[in-house]
Order: C-alpha cells, then sequence, then structure tokens
C-alpha cells in the first residue's frame, strides 16, 4: 500500500476512500482509529489514504479532480432561501395564545 493523499480529517479521508472506490480502486484510510484516542482535539496529518502501488496513478488523477472541484466551490457563495417557514411564527403564536387562555381560565 501506498499513501497518496493526506486529508484535513478523518471525514474527508473517508470522502475519498468512497471516490476511489466507486471508481473500482482499492483504498484504506489509515489513522481512522486515532481520532477516538484524540477525542475532539484537531490535530493535523493523522488521517491519510493509500491505495494499491499500480493504482496510485489512475487514484492520484481522481484525486486531482476532486481538489479542483472543491476549491472551486470554496469561493461560491451559499445560497440563501428566498422563502421563509411561517410555521416558525405561528406555533410560538398558538403556544402563547394557549397559555394567555389558560391563564384567563384560571381566574
Amino acid at each position: 500500500m501506498q499513501k497518496i493523499y493526506t486529508a484535513q480529517d478523518i471525514n474527508e479521508a473517508q470522502i475519498i476512500k468512497g471516490l476511489l472506490e466507486a471508481n473500482n480502486i482499492t483504498a484504506f484510510v489509515n489513522g481512522y482509529y486515532l481520532q477516538g484516542g484524540i477525542g475532539e482535539i484537531s490535530p493535523a496529518d493523522f488521517a491519510a489514504v493509500s491505495v494499491e502501488a499500480e493504482q496510485s496513478d489512475a487514484a492520484l488523477k481522481i484525486i486531482n479532480e476532486y481538489e479542483k472541484n472543491t476549491s472551486t466551490n470554496a469561493g461560491s457563495e451559499q445560497v440563501k432561501p428566498t422563502h421563509f417557514n411561517k410555521s416558525f411564527i405561528i406555533i410560538p403564536i398558538i403556544i402563547i395564545a394557549f397559555f394567555v387562555a389558560t391563564l384567563l381560565v384560571a381566574q
């Protein structure tokens, strides 16, 4: 096995592994069990992806495409919804009306 990618975290390493396996490249995530030992701390360079040496060229091409797509998407703005969910206003009004009615009936 040859280490071909060092991920930012274990989640990114799993994404890369899934991407490679979807393209019929056997991949292995290194450092998977280190996350439990580290806990909430965010260390660098502990999650990596390895493949068989003969599949490394094909895997690197796929990873380069992945990095191109993530770098172009990182600069794009998030689309904000144009509609507003009215239930966030209606439900609290109903709850307040219920409590006010309960207080009025209790007097």
